[in-house]
């Protein structure tokens, strides 16, 4: 259990969260510590360095269940999260948004893979359960890019919008008007 969960809980406490952080060992860390805190933590590993960190030992070993979607599983990946997840709090974890819309060898993959997402938080929200998207970010003139495609991260009301970073910790920056938190937290 994480030290500071009540604090972890606060700080997440919308059903659909984006976390954009500074980089790659910086997300990995943060979706340890968030899986910790929340019940039933599902990860959608599509770039691997979550599992690459966590089998070299950089980051604990979590009691988590961990899926390594390609387009050849997808359809029964998202078949079985959707099974295991209905009914029940859980917690889906996406790590990336760069991986995942990666999969898909289609230029119009965006509107499935936001498809495929909305699915995911519907059946998250329904269940009581949180979904939490990541990707390693930078902000250039006042938008923010998914690194290292450059894909535009959209704006939106129905999520929450975090940055993370590391100083003394993970720190957590909200950045839209919607999310509750003021200030920099820690995680």
């Amino acid at each position: 259990m994480v030290k500071n969960y009540d604090n972890v809980c606060r700080i997440f406490d919308s059903r659909l969260n984006l976390l954009l952080c500074s980089d790659a060992f910086v997300k990995a860390k943060a979706l340890q510590k968030i899986a910790a805190a929340f019940a039933n933590a599902t990860l959608l590993d599509f770039d691997l360095m979550y599992t690459g960190y966590t089998e070299s030992g950089l980051v604990p070993q979590q009691d988590i269940t961990v899926y390594r979607p390609t387009m050849k599983n997808w359809h029964a990946v998202l078949s079985d999260i959707a099974v295991r997840t209905s009914g029940k709090p859980s917690t889906i974890l996406v790590d990336s948004l760069n991986g995942f819309f990666g999969i898909f060898d289609d230029p119009d993959s965006g509107m499935y893979a936001n498809a495929c997402m909305m699915m995911m938080s519907s059946i998250a929200y329904h269940a009581g359960g949180k979904v939490f998207l990541t990707g390693v970010a930078n902000l250039k003139n006042d938008t923010w890019l998914l690194l290292p495609s450059g894909r535009q991260v959209l704006e939106g009301v129905a999520f929450s919008k975090f940055f993370l970073s590391e100083q003394n910790g993970i720190t957590v920056d909200a950045l839209s008007a919607e999310n509750r938190i003021e200030g920099t937290h820690v995680l």
